[in-house]
């Protein structure tokens, strides 16, 4: 990076080498190994590491060892750590950003000394191609489970992950012209790693045509985009990652996110802290502070006292229905949750997406026997809330003149604004609000909504028509959930 340099003295480089050689020797004695199924991201920095210093120091003896041990354990733990679908196995899109640069610097530092085999690539390229799969109109990635804004090498002086950025190195590093997000010069990060020649102009840099943005279901992490134009919808149905520890999980299972343009309405909470403070923490990772049906106080998966990185598997969760095609797209997802309590309860989140009229409609079900305080919460983004009438409620971009419309059509619901906490980045928190739809009585209830976006002071009456005609097509209207009755376990430990 700065050997040619001419303010690089002798003196320095010496200390350079010095502390990178013992870095790497502190390194091979100390590694971050878990076990196979369970290892973390920490471990596959230590991996890149001594690839580097092995990259480095390739007249030593050592160095051999160290690029051999890292390419092997590497080649593992990109299948281990990453699921068939692309997604990170540790249940959040942070890190999903993490170990993507950590694999891209492997790859393109491999190929000036060990060659990384072809499932490596095809992996490395999935994991590319969801991220580019579920980035919102403004550039960003869901702030899906937790994150502590790391990257692995800072050229630009930005500390904060930048997927677009990501994908455009990756897409110099793979040669694979279609994850270019833009069709300006390759960011300043990729000369650093790739050299002076990406800015040579050719067929292959040029083409970084604006893609298609389409609805996906990645089944096996759970994660869904229903999505049209600068319409973008998330959710996710994520089961517990980490071999099941849910190290990085938070209980956000049936969450969602949604964008109009440039304005986020929905979004997570993000993640704040980890170890500072350990109710700030459990707060940011509760299901109160994700955009879920739920049970009022009652967590998804019981968190484990003084246990930060990990909770207690008490939910599974499954995508149970998909389709998509020109007109319209539908997911549907259940988790069992709330299966562990004396009288249980299934919940089932069902979604809707009209292309034609560009609205998505909504069944929170919670199937089962006894009386709860039932919630569906939105968590809102840099927006204004204003309650119009006891059945709809108007979000008002602060950006432009973009408009959500929360539609209730469910009686006996009561919604409320709520002041709340949000962390965009890990660190920062500023003060934000939700949305609580809530109802107090018996199971089986279903809440059916509707969120139709427009420009302010759009009449969206017919629309409005046109998404309740669709819950009666849908049977939504004419019969609510009776017996919970599915593949998922009725009855759990409590």
């Amino acid at each position: 990076i700065f050997a040619d340099s001419e303010t690089v003295t002798i003196e320095f480089a010496e200390k350079f080498y010095r502390m990178v050689y013992q870095h790497a020797v502190y390194i091979e004695e100390n590694l971050e190994v878990i076990g196979d199924g369970m290892n973390t991201n920490h471990y596959l920095t230590d991996l890149l590491g001594l690839l580097i210093a092995g990259s480095l120091f390739r007249d030593l003896p050592e160095s051999q060892n160290w690029c051999d041990l890292s390419k092997t354990e590497l080649e593992k733990e990109i299948k281990a750590q990453t699921l068939s679908d692309g997604f990170c196995y540790e249940s959040s899109m942070n890190y999903q950003t993490l170990t993507s640069e950590i694999y891209i610097l492997a790859y393109v530092i491999g190929s000036r000394s060990v060659r990384f085999s072809q499932e490596y690539r095809d992996r490395l390229e999935a994991m590319l191609r969801l991220s580019q799969a579920f980035l919102k109109p403004d550039g960003t990635l869901p702030n899906f489970g937790d994150g502590d804004s790391g990257r692995i090498l800072i050229f630009d002086g930005v500390d904060k992950p930048d997927p677009e950025k990501l994908l455009d190195i990756g897409a110099l590093a793979l040669n694979l012209p279609d994850l270019r997000t833009s069709t300006e010069k390759p960011p300043f990060d990729s000369l650093q790693l790739l050299g002076s020649n990406v800015l040579r102009p050719s067929e292959r840099l040029r083409c970084g045509i604006e893609q298609p943005k389409v609805s996906q279901l990645c089944r096996e992490s759970g994660l869904t985009t229903l999505r049209k134009d600068d319409l973008y919808l998330f959710f996710g149905a994520n089961p517990i990652g980490s071999g099941g520890v849910g190290g990085h999980k938070h209980n956000d299972m049936l969450t969602i996110d949604i964008s109009c343009g440039k304005t986020n309405f929905i979004v997570d909470s993000g993640t704040y802290t980890y170890t500072s403070n350990s109710t700030i923490r459990n707060r940011f990772r509760s299901t109160g502070f994700h955009s879920v049906p739920a049970v009022k106080n009652i967590e998804q998966n019981r968190f484990i006292p003084r246990i930060l990185f990990a909770i207690r598997p008490d939910a599974d969760v499954k995508v149970k229905r998909w389709e998509s095609n020109e007109r319209y797209d539908m997911v549907e997802a259940e988790h069992s949750a709330y299966t562990r309590l004396p009288e249980p309860l299934l919940i089932l989140r069902s979604i809707y997406f009209d292309k034609i009229n560009d609205f998505w409609v909504f069944k929170d079900s919670f199937c089962g026997h006894g009386s709860f305080d039932f919630q569906s919460n939105l968590i809102l983004g840099d927006v204004t809330a204003e309650i119009r009438d006891n059945d709809r409620i108007k979000l008002s971009s602060k950006f432009d003149d973009t408009v959500l419309e929360i539609i209730s059509f469910s009686t006996g619901w009561s919604g409320e604004i709520i002041p709340h906490e949000i962390s965009p980045h890990y660190g920062m928190k500023k003060e934000g609000a939700k949305i609580t739809l809530s109802y107090n009585g018996k199971a089986p209830i279903d809440m059916i909504w509707a969120a139709i976006p427009s420009r302010a002071g759009q009449d969206t009456s017919d629309r409005t028509v046109a998404a309740d005609r669709v819950t009666h097509e849908l049977g939504w209207k004419e019969a609510e959930c009776q017996e919970p009755i599915s593949g998922l376990a009725l009855s759990r430990d409590s």
